[in-house]
């Protein structure tokens, strides 16, 4: 696979890496880690740059996450660096801990794009599935057990596999019996079967599918659902409940169009974007929508149009808006999706006035006019009983459970988003 070619990359001259980084981070416009098709940074995390003749890529981390996988990845290549399948080597990228001042980054050589650009790119997959599938098998056989074995973490240079992104790893025989406590199904087969054939996964994945039922590992999106659902959180089977929703939620294989984004990365975004009980709701909505093909394909289209001009702001705005991003949920949840046409989208310079045109199609009774429109204390409180309403009477669970579910964040959320969004006369 070729690399970026060096000059496509902002150099800059520093007097040592520190001072590089302090340029890189201090102009998001020029030194943007954008160069992947499938990267959307909406936290303005990473920085790409060439310095002393090498392309590095940085991303601005929390110490103590860093430090851990710092260690993780010292510990994960002495473990498996040089693991070979078919002639292809794996190796561990280990990225070097930096700090200046109060900020800290994991700094690392540029290696390639990663595997997850082919969902988008369409090119011919430089890696099989038989060969993918044994190096998981082998890792597991040397008790490592990563989580993060996503097309996203793994870049195929040549005849090498880097491996990235080892936060979060487990070890021992007993972690790599027990897999699918550490490590979600539902992640590892939607994001495979973009590149690989679904029914193999789940097949290979499922011998190592045991204990999902005892909630031995309980998280934030498990917690949030539990509450948003009506639900015990020490319920037994709780996790077993909750892949069978992302697994068909967050399922879809490529796409014909490098801008149409799947529905695993549009999840990805959504947790990025906003607070976890979005991000559970919106796993809830895709779920139903993903019974209705032809409005969740306009649905994943008007989302990525309007992460399109999101992303765009980002390069010069400190916080934009990011209360549009909501505008395509909500356009679902009042079945009201079919008001703007794909030519309309294609057609938009930017996200008033694609939302502009919305809006003038609306109905005043429905959510998302209400969003929009929201200026005053009744119009708050008409959003907050409309969103309580539209939301529950959708969601995959029991009338019993429907009774008890809490939609108080995800409420406070959307009229928060909702304040500076106003196209009232």
């Amino acid at each position: 696979m070729k690399s970026i070619k060096e000059n496509t990359i902002n150099k800059i001259t520093a007097s040592d890496i520190k001072e590089a980084l302090s340029i890189a981070f201090g102009n998001y416009g020029k030194f943007a880690f954008s160069h992947n098709i499938e990267v959307k940074d909406v936290k303005k995390r990473f920085r790409i740059f060439l310095y002393n003749g090498k392309v590095y890529v940085a991303k601005q981390v929390d110490k103590k996450d860093a430090m851990q996988e710092v260690l993780n990845s010292s510990k994960v290549a002495k473990q498996i660096n040089g693991l070979s399948v078919s002639g292809f080597t794996l190796h561990i990228i280990e990225s070097e801990l930096i700090e200046t001042g109060k900020d800290c980054f994991l700094v690392s050589l540029y290696r390639g794009n990663t595997l997850h650009e082919y969902i988008y790119n369409h090119k011919e997959i430089p890696l099989s599935q038989e060969i993918l599938l044994d190096f998981f098998r082998q890792i597991l056989e040397q008790g490592v057990v990563l989580p993060g074995f996503l097309p996203r973490n793994l870049i195929v240079n040549g005849n090498k596999l880097f491996l990235l992104d080892l936060e979060n790893v487990f070890y021992g025989k007993e972690a790599a019996k027990h897999v699918t406590e550490y490590i979600s199904t539902a992640e590892f087969v939607n994001n495979w079967s973009c590149l690989y054939n679904r029914c193999d996964l789940v097949s290979f994945f499922a011998k190592y599918n045991t204990n999902i039922g005892k909630n031995i590992k309980i998280g934030s999106f498990e917690r949030e659902y539990a509450l948003l659902t009506g639900c015990d959180e020490n319920k037994i089977g709780l996790k077993k409940e909750i892949e069978s929703i992302i697994m068909v939620a967050e399922s879809g294989k490529r796409v014909g169009h490098s801008k149409y984004m799947i529905a695993s990365d549009l999840g990805h975004l959504v947790s990025d974007t906003f607070p976890r009980c979005i991000d559970v709701i919106h796993d809830l909505f895709l779920y139903q929508l993903q019974k209705e093909k032809y409005r969740l394909h306009k649905y994943l289209i008007l989302v990525a149009t309007y992460y399109k001009f999101y992303l765009a702001r980002l390069k010069t705005e400190v916080a934009p808006k990011k209360g549009y991003l909501l505008l395509p949920m909500l356009l679902m949840f009042d079945k009201k999706i079919d008001v703007i046409s794909l030519r309309d989208i294609e057609k938009a310079k930017n996200e008033k006035e694609l939302t502009t045109l919305i809006v003038n199609r609306l109905p005043d009774t429905c959510l998302s006019r209400n969003y929009l429109c929201n200026k005053t204390t009744v119009l708050q409180t008409q959003l907050a009983s409309m969103m309580q309403k539209n939301i529950i009477e959708q969601l995959p669970i029991t009338k019993d459970r429907q009774k008890r579910a809490n939609l108080a964040k995800v409420i406070a959320c959307v009229q928060e988003n909702a304040k500076d969004l106003s196209f009232a006369d």
